[in-house]
């Protein structure tokens, strides 16, 4: 057995990834029981089978664990695009995450629906949006790093992605979905490309 400092980092990152996974699945089998008010994190870590001082070592409060699952799934995306052999941050990568969002919004619908159903679902939206957005502009910096090119400061083009991407979900779901989610995505699609191109 390697009882190295390194064997010894790599099950405590085991380990919290494995807490991560299990908080991720209990909150989405509670948002599709009830609105995201109402789930507290007593809840939350009994289902999941964590101690609230596990909880509370990685998450300040139910919000801040909102923003986290959020990068979470851009971080399961990004590995899956890894996988893939195409993770590079070029306009591709935008267009094929704006299809994998809303493939993920209509498998998780009820889930979204509780959210949207919330007291101050705003509020929870703009927590999934800005953490969207930080997302974002540290993949825009990283491509500019590598040398690529933008039109635009990558603040802003984070801003116009994220804000414009989540406004256009955000009225499409208000809207009782008046076109299928493939179009939905394809329209997003045509307005990133023009943006970045």
């Amino acid at each position: 057995m390697d009882n190295s400092p390194l064997a010894s980092n790599k099950k405590e990152d085991l380990r919290i990834t494995k807490t991560k996974s299990a908080l991720q699945e209990a909150f989405f089998s509670l948002i599709s029981e009830k609105p995201f008010n109402d789930i507290t994190v007593n809840e939350l870590c009994d289902r999941a089978g964590v101690r609230r001082a596990t909880f509370y070592k990685h998450f300040s409060d139910k919000y801040d664990f909102l923003g986290r699952i959020t990068a979470m799934l851009r971080e399961d995306f990004d590995l899956k695009m890894k996988k893939a052999g195409s993770l590079d941050f070029t306009v591709d990568y935008y267009l094929e995450y704006v299809y994998a969002l809303v493939e993920f919004l209509c498998t998780h619908e009820t889930a979204v629906d509780m959210i949207m159903r919330s007291e101050g679902s705003h509020y929870l939206i703009n927590i999934i949006v800005e953490q969207n957005f930080i997302d974002t502009k540290q993949r825009l910096d990283r491509t500019l790093a590598e040398g690529g090119t933008l039109p635009a400061g990558s603040d802003t083009l984070a801003s116009i992605i994220t804000g414009g991407v989540g406004q256009a979900i955000y009225r499409w779901y208000k809207a009782g979905k008046p076109v299928p989610p493939v179009r939905l995505a394809a329209d997003i699609v045509t307005v990133i490309r023009k943006i970045l191109r």
